[in-house]
C-alpha cells in the first residue's frame, strides 16, 4: 500500500511538473503576442511619422529648388514676378488652408483615441474594484456587469475582439484562486490600456508639434510671398541674394530629406527583423508546448505502464 501510495505521489510530482511547463510556456506566448503587439504599434507609428516627415523635406525641397530656379530665370524681369509672387502666396496660403483642416480631422481621430482609452481603463478600474471588493454578499450579477463593462470598453479602445468565460465569474465567487485570476486578468488588461493610452498621447503630441511647426514653416513661406510682391521692384542684386537663401534651404532640406530617408529603411529594416523574430519565436514555443501536451496526454493515458517501469525501477 505505501509503495502504491509512493508511486502514486511521485506520478501526481511529474504531473505537477508537466502541467509548471505547460502553463509556464503559454505564459511565455502571451508575453510575446503583448510584446509583439507593442512592436507592431511601434512600427505603424514610427513608420508614419517618418513617411509623413519625407514627403514634408520633399515638398519643402521641391519648392526651394523650383523658387530658385524661378528666381534665376526672372531676374531681369521684376514685374512679372510681382504677379507671380502674388499667384504663389495664394497657392501656399489655401495649401495652409487644406493642412489645418487636414490636422483638425488627425487630432481629432487621436483625441477621440485618448477619451476611448481613458473611458476603457476607467471602466477595467471600476471592475478591479469590484472584484477586489468581492464579498459573500455580493451580487455576482453585479460582478459580471462590471466585468462585461470593462470588455466592452476594452474592444472599443483597443479595436480587438476579447471573450470572457463566464462560468469563471460563478466559480470565482466561491473561489478565492479563481478570483484571484480574475483579478490578474483584468489588471492585464488595464495594463495593455495605459500602455496604449501612452502612445496615443504621444502620438497626439506629435501631431500638435509637427503641425505647428510646418504651419509655421507655411506661414513663414506665406510671408516670404507676400513680402516679394513689394520687394521684386528692387535691384537685380536683391535677386541674387534671395537666390542664394533659396540654394542653401535645398541644401537643408535635401540634407534633412536623405537623413530622414536613411531613417525610414533602417526603421522599416528593423521592424521587419522583429517581425521574422516574432514568428520564429513563437512557432518555436507553439512547438514546445504541443510536445508538453501530448507527454501529458501520453502520461494520462500510459499511467499504468508508468507505475510498472516505476516499480521496475525502485524494486530492484
Amino acid at each position: 500500500m505505501n509503495e502504491n501510495t509512493e508511486q502514486s505521489a511521485g506520478f501526481t510530482r511529474v504531473m505537477s511538473l508537466v502541467n509548471d511547463l505547460i502553463n509556464d510556456n503559454r505564459k511565455q506566448l502571451q508575453q510575446i503576442r503583448r510584446l509583439n503587439q507593442r512592436v507592431e504599434g511601434q512600427c505603424l507609428v514610427s513608420n508614419n511619422k517618418l513617411v509623413n516627415r519625407e514627403r514634408n523635406f520633399a515638398t519643402l525641397l521641391n519648392y526651394f529648388k523650383s523658387r530658385g530656379q524661378l528666381a534665376l530665370s526672372e531676374k531681369t524681369e521684376a514685374v512679372d514676378m510681382q504677379a507671380s509672387r502674388r499667384t504663389q502666396a495664394a497657392f501656399f496660403t489655401a495649401a495652409q488652408q487644406r493642412f489645418n483642416a487636414a490636422f483638425t480631422q488627425r487630432v481629432n481621430k487621436w483625441t477621440n483615441r485618448v477619451a476611448d482609452l481613458n473611458n476603457g481603463v476607467n471602466y477595467v478600474s471600476a471592475a478591479l474594484k469590484a472584484v477586489a471588493n468581492w464579498t459573500p454578499s455580493t451580487r455576482t450579477s453585479f460582478i459580471e456587469e462590471n466585468i462585461k463593462q470593462a470588455v466592452a470598453g476594452y474592444e472599443k479602445s483597443m479595436n480587438y475582439p476579447l471573450s470572457y468565460d463566464s462560468e469563471m465569474i460563478q466559480l470565482a465567487a466561491s473561489d478565492n484562486r479563481v478570483k484571484q485570476r480574475l483579478y490578474e486578468w483584468l489588471n492585464m488588461l488595464k495594463s495593455s490600456m495605459l500602455n496604449q493610452l501612452t502612445l496615443a498621447q504621444d502620438s497626439l503630441r506629435e501631431v500638435q508639434s509637427s503641425h505647428n511647426l510646418l504651419n509655421s514653416q507655411l506661414t513663414q513661406v506665406v510671408n516670404l510671398e507676400n513680402s516679394d510682391v513689394t520687394r521684386l521692384g528692387g535691384s537685380i542684386q536683391n535677386w541674387t541674394v534671395l537666390i542664394q537663401n533659396y540654394s542653401s534651404n535645398e541644401k537643408i532640406y535635401s540634407a534633412l530629406n536623405y537623413q530622414t530617408q536613411s531613417v525610414l529603411r533602417a526603421n522599416r529594416q528593423w521592424c521587419k527583423v522583429e517581425g521574422s523574430n516574432y514568428v520564429n519565436n513563437r512557432q518555436t514555443m507553439e512547438n514546445q508546448l504541443n510536445v508538453f501536451v501530448q507527454l501529458k496526454q501520453w502520461l494520462r493515458k500510459n499511467y499504468s505502464r508508468v507505475r510498472q517501469w516505476l516499480r521496475k525501477r525502485y524494486n530492484q
